[in-house]
């Protein structure tokens, strides 16, 4: 009875190493892949940081004759231009909407419209944006309806000039408000608009 006893106990100690030393093995692998997963991620935050090292450059300063505080961001179009608006500035000093041609070494600023605050609008605070028919639209947080003081905002679109009108320079675009907020239904519009698919405007 002792000797089966003793040779329980053996193999009860034989199975107790096998398995410290299967547990040791799995944790040596688990530790050899952690490090190699930490060693990746490493790797791979220095090679991001290094890809997204950029060269900053000043494309454009505004004057306040051109436009001045720009709080919207810029809309891009196929060939590489830019477009956006001036909350201030321009010939009013009411905002403006400008293009920034890319002309391969540089940018040529172009103002395409001086809101005049009447029914036109005032203050874009958003961005345009450009629909289907490759004109711009966007708002103005003033301007309009006059039931609110310095007026409700609009909803506007932009134009170019036809080809076939002959400028000076560049000919400025025209301006068309979609529509007038009255207060009641709202006022003051500061976001940017956004095209469903049926060519609705939110």
């Amino acid at each position: 009875m002792a000797k089966k006893l003793h040779f329980r106990k053996e193999h009860v100690m034989a199975n107790t190493r096998h398995h410290w030393t299967w547990i040791s093995c799995v944790s040596l692998r688990a530790g050899a892949i952690g490090l190699a997963l930490a060693s990746m991620f490493v790797l791979t935050v220095v090679a991001t940081q290094q890809a997204h090292a950029q060269t900053f450059s000043v494309v454009h300063n505004f004057t306040g004759a051109d436009g001045a505080d720009p709080l919207a961001g810029l809309t891009i179009d196929r060939g590489g231009n830019l477009y956006g608006t001036t909350y201030r500035g321009g010939s009013t000093g009411l905002g403006t909407v400008y293009m920034l041609a890319h002309n391969g070494s540089g940018w040529n600023f172009n103002s395409l419209y001086s809101f005049a605050g009447g029914n036109d609008g005032a203050k874009p605070y958003g961005r345009v944006i450009f629909g289907r028919n490759g004109t711009l639209y966007g708002t103005t947080s003033q301007g309009g309806n006059s039931s609110c003081s310095g007026g409700c905002g609009t909803v506007f679109n932009l134009k170019p000039v036809p080809a076939s009108v002959v400028c000076a320079g560049l000919c400025p675009w025209t301006e068309t408000a979609l529509y007038r907020f009255t207060g009641t239904n709202g006022a003051g519009p500061s976001g940017d608009l956004v095209f469903d698919q049926a060519g609705n405007l939110y």
